[in-house]
This record gives C-alpha cells, structure tokens and sequence, in this order.
C-alpha cells in the first residue's frame, strides 16, 4: 500500500508513485509493456521496448537488476522473492521466466495461444489460453503439473490469491471461475467475467474489474 503504479497505454507511458507524498519514483514515457511489483511491495519490474526486463528499487529509485527478454513482454510477475520473473505475450505459445542473477531463461510451451499468467507461491505458475484451458507448470522442473479444463471460450486472465491455493480465471464465455490449482478442478462459478481480477490482501475478498462498464 506504499506505492502506486498506473499505465497510460494510450500515452504509451508508466508512472509509479509513493502514495504518502505524492512523489514520483519512477517515470517512463515511451513504454506500455508489462509491469509488477514484487510481493513485498519493495521491488518493481518493468518489460521495456528494448526487450529488457529492468528491475528497480522503490526505495531509491534505483536499477537493481536486468535481463533480456529478446521482446516487450504483455505480462509479468515476480516470484516471491524477487529474483525471478515470469513473462508471456498475448497470443504466443510459451511463458518464459528469467533469472535476474544469471540472466539465464527457462522456456515453458503450450499447445494453445496463451493470453495471461500469474506466479502462485513457491514454484506454481499458470496461464490461461485460447482454447478454455489453463495450464500449470512447476517453475524449477518445468514439469506440467495439471492442465484445468476451466472455460468454454478464451481465458482472459488468470489469478491466484495470496496463499496459493485458489486460482481466478475469467474468460470470454461470461464467467469467472474459481479452481483449485493443486488439485485442477474448477470450485465454483460466478456469471460474469471481468478484465481485471484482484484478490484482498487477506484473500477473504474478490472484486472483478469490467473496464467497458466500470463495474
């Protein structure tokens, strides 16, 4: 709750702020590409159109950190402790992760175009795809651990909830649905779908987010 990151796509511009004094830390013009902050709320990554993933520190402003994607990235997430980050594009085929400390890359493909994905805790990430699947990977093997079969139509974004151990996803087929990721089956359904999918700090809330109706 320190800070404050907005993108501004149609100005092709970030702006990350400290909330208490209303002063900007960090300021891209010129970009529009994926950005995350780490769990702790004390690091910031952002994909740059250069292809290079840069990671900062909030406190100082500074760069901490950077490897090299090869391409701006849609989507990104750190893992928890921050030395790692997850990366897709809109309608590729694989999710890469990048090792801030040896630049090195691991490479996860699916058989469908993939849309978004998220980092659970420890080693579980997720993406949602074109086809209605999600498919779940053990980031340190690259072992696919379960591939949910959640919607009927294209899975917009996909989120897990602090704890890791529930899985939101909300798809062009009207819903948001609710899985179990350890277990890969879909828990419950809500009749509607959203853009953006937000679990509360204590993960006993959700809101979803339209961003056509604002509601």
């Amino acid at each position: 709750g320190r800070y404050l990151a907005a993108s501004f796509k149609g100005e092709k511009h970030w702006v990350v702020w400290e909330i208490s004094s209303a002063r900007v830390v960090l300021d891209n013009p010129h970009c529009e590409h994926g950005v995350t902050f780490s769990r702790d709320g004390t690091r910031f990554a952002a994909s740059q159109p250069d292809g290079a993933i840069r990671l900062y520190d909030l406190s100082s402003g500074a760069e901490v950190a950077s490897v090299k994607a090869g391409r701006p990235l849609d989507y990104l997430r750190l893992n928890p402790e921050a030395d790692r980050v997850l990366g897709c594009v809109v309608g590729e085929t694989e999710v890469g992760i990048w090792d801030f400390a040896t630049g090195k890359a691991q490479v996860f493909p699916a058989p469908d175009r993939l849309n978004s994905a998220d980092w659970g805790t420890g080693d579980l990430i997720a993406a949602g795809s074109a086809t209605g699947r999600i498919y779940l990977w053990n980031a340190r093997t690259g072992q696919l651990r379960q591939i949910i079969e959640a919607h009927d139509h294209e899975v917009q974004q996909v989120t897990f909830n602090h704890r890791g151990d529930l899985l939101a996803s909300s798809s062009w087929d009207g819903t948001t649905r609710f899985s179990n990721p350890w277990a890969g089956k879909v828990e419950l359904t809500f009749p509607r779908s959203a853009q953006s999918l937000v679990f509360s700090r204590d993960d006993q809330q959700f809101s979803l987010v339209n961003l056509a109706v604002g509601t």
